[in-house]
């Protein structure tokens, strides 16, 4: 029981990338150029992305829950239950294509009277 029960456990976390507690990993440079802190908490163990994120690190206690691929929209929590401290987000690498369409027009002119 306590197999299945751990399983079913498994399935319902969140899909986090791993738990990080070295202290370097509190400053967003660890975690790349493109990423800011948030030192206020959420006020609970949740944080809901209102855009896309390449990374988010939510704090609780002594622990770092990463996040990769995050979504707008998408509601993370803490693996602990424990209320966010502070948050790591790292904006989403955007790429853009231009697609550049060239038409060619062909104009006739005829000179002369009409027959």
């Amino acid at each position: 029981m306590t197999i299945a029960l751990s399983f079913v456990s498994a399935l319902l976390a969140p899909a986090t990338v791993g738990a990080q507690q070295q202290p370097e990993a509190n400053d967003p440079a660890y975690w790349g150029d493109d990423c800011f802190k948030i030192d206020e908490g959420t006020g609970d163990d949740t944080f809901r992305a209102t855009r896309d994120y390449r990374l988010v690190v939510l704090k609780s206690g002594t622990v770092n829950d990463v996040f990769e691929d995050v979504e707008a929209g998408d509601v993370l929590s803490t693996a602990s239950g424990r209320n966010v401290s502070h948050l790591i987000l790292c904006t989403a690498v955007v790429s853009t294509t231009t697609t550049t369409t060239t038409i060619a027009t062909t104009t006739t002119t005829t000179s002369g009277a009409p027959p």
